[in-house]
């Protein structure tokens, strides 16, 4: 039904933002090469989507995880 369908989508963007974060905190990619990694169609669109679930922006995230 529908909520699978939903519980689907909500599990594969889980993913992606798991893998936004271990790409920022240890890859050399560009943001704007991890965006497009992830199937993200613009850097913004990827920004967004990480500051709603991480709270920092990727650039801030990645400054204080290489920390």
């Amino acid at each position: 039904g529908l909520g699978d369908v939903y519980k689907r989508q909500q599990y594969q963007l889980h993913l992606r933002y798991l893998r936004a974060k271990e790409l920022l905190s240890t890859s050399q990619l560009s943001i704007s090469e991890i965006a497009y990694a992830l199937n993200f169609e613009t850097v913004s669109q990827f920004s967004t989507f990480f500051t709603k679930k991480e709270g920092l922006s990727p650039s801030k995230f990645r400054r204080q995880s290489q920390q």
